[in-house]
């Protein structure tokens, strides 16, 4: 993810409030297929 990414600032903002974490520390997959637990954890 760079920050000239159109869905930069969302994901920022998303990650900050602890709404979301990545795949990893460091990383944030946005081009990766989402899950069904991936799902079931955003819900």
């Amino acid at each position: 993810m760079k920050p000239a990414d159109w869905f930069y600032d969302s994901v920022a903002f998303a990650v900050q409030k602890g709404l979301f974490s990545g795949t990893s520390d460091t990383t944030f997959s946005t081009n990766e297929p989402m899950t069904r637990a991936m799902l079931v954890t955003v819900l």
